[in-house]
């Protein structure tokens, strides 16, 4: 199938004009970037797509390992599902991972709400189970864009391939999963009450809080923008990752730092971790500053 007609038929099925982009990836740099989202119905069609919103009705799992990691949970997740009775079909991306994609039952009535992330969320908690640790989380945001299948890698050159498929029903939203859905949905709701703004999140920000940076501006550029978006405790999450005096470096919280991604950008290339904010500005995440 012509990745137009695949794209096309998604749209004609979601009732959705689904955002489209297109990955380009330099040889001599070792780089990729995007193209601008641009909404398919604008599409031109001359050049061909890469990369396309995840449908509201649908759920997508992935894990970002390497191949034999991926394929390994990407069958136990498949395995879940067909005991479930869940119709998936799952794509390998040309690359190293697997898109296992499959459809919730009336999950519209949710879209636009918080509910909606936490329904997704439970339900790929279901699948998932004890390795929902290893799943992508970034799936179930707003505006999440996803490898086309069939497409064309850009970096590998490899087509898209259909790895595995199972003819069953929908996914349908059980009284008991919204239970679990909506403490969630209230949590967030009563959080924005509080704190009267929007969660902030930073690719770079949260690998720091696992990984550790290599040395050499994290007390000027990383810590600051850390103390403007984490509590006292997520930074002290990070500052034992980057083994760092927590108490010594929170007092930039007293000079009231503001969050810079413009700062955060150029440190990131800095130390080679430039795919975090080309992924974040993929998702539809990062927050533009002064």
């Amino acid at each position: 199938m012509e990745i137009k007609e695949r794209v096309l038929g998604f749209c004609q099925c979601s009732g959705q004009d689904l955002l489209l982009s297109k990955q380009h990836y330099d040889e001599k740099k070792k780089s990729s970037w995007y193209e601008k989202w641009v909404k398919a119905s604008e599409w031109n069609w001359n050049n061909e797509p890469t990369d396309r919103q995840i449908m509201e009705n649908e759920i997508v799992i992935e894990t970002d390992y390497d191949m034999e990691t991926n394929k390994r949970l990407t069958r136990l997740f498949q395995k879940k599902l067909r005991e479930l009775g869940i119709m998936y079909y799952t794509y390998f991306t040309g690359s190293k991972s697997f898109h296992i994609h499959f459809f919730v039952k009336d999950i519209q009535k949710y879209i636009h709400t918080h509910m909606c992330k936490s329904i997704k969320f439970e339900i790929a908690k279901e699948v998932a189970g004890e390795n929902f640790k290893f799943v992508d989380k970034q799936n179930f945001i707003d505006k999440k864009l996803i490898r086309i299948e069939g497409s064309i890698h850009p970096k590998t050159k490899r087509k898209g391939t259909l790895f595995d498929k199972f003819n069953g029903k929908q996914y349908e939203i059980s009284e008991v999963l919204l239970a679990k859905a909506l403490p969630k949905q209230l949590a967030i709701a009563q959080t924005k009450k509080i704190k009267n703004k929007n969660k902030f999140y930073c690719y770079v920000i949260e690998e720091a809080m696992k990984i550790k940076f290599p040395e050499g501006n994290r007390h000027m550029c990383l810590c600051p923008n850390a103390c403007a978006i984490l509590t006292k405790p997520e930074f002290d999450i990070l500052c034992k990752a980057q083994q760092m005096d927590a108490n010594n470096e929170w007092k930039w919280k007293l000079k009231d730092p503001v969050f810079s991604c413009l700062q955060l950008r150029k440190y990131a290339k800095d130390i080679g971790k430039q795919n975090l904010c080309k992924q974040c500005i993929r998702d539809g995440n990062f927050k533009e500053d002064c």
